[in-house]
């Protein structure tokens, strides 16, 4: 179980939640959720594709953050295509996955928002494809 519980989170699919007891898988999520179609700022990747997980992984890389800045935020919601934060660097973050396009609505100072994102989905890119994801 170790074995498998540490492979996941080096490849970004299960992020630890309330202090280590659980754990988050988000691919394992059934559940679609129906939502705005509002957002500030949308990640294109029809370019290249976006593969099976990758919006799975960006939710754990989230999770994670949420839980570094102020520790474990109860407060956020996460279904297979959609998460919602309610303090992400202080503002309210919604993320949601459409084909080939993840899209992000942020309350407040989203510049702030949009970095941090795109750093994570660079992180994605160079530990997972290797580089090759372009958006």
């Amino acid at each position: 179980v170790d074995f498998f519980i540490d492979l996941m989170k080096r490849t970004m699919l299960l992020s630890e939640y309330r202090d280590c007891d659980h754990f988050l898988i988000p691919s394992l999520l059934q559940h679609d959720y129906t939502y705005d179609n509002t957002y500030n700022c949308k990640f294109d990747f029809s370019e290249t594709y976006l593969l099976h997980g990758m919006f799975q992984r960006l939710v754990c890389l989230c999770v994670e953050y949420v839980s570094g800045e102020s520790g474990m935020n109860e407060s956020f919601i996460i279904h297979k295509n959609f998460a919602r934060f309610e303090r992400f660097r202080g503002q309210r973050v919604k993320l949601s996955a459409r084909e080939q396009i993840i899209c992000l609505n942020a309350s407040g100072d989203r510049n702030d928002v949009i970095a941090v994102i795109q750093s994570m989905l660079f992180k994605i890119t160079s530990n997972v494809m290797n580089g090759r994801l372009k958006w």
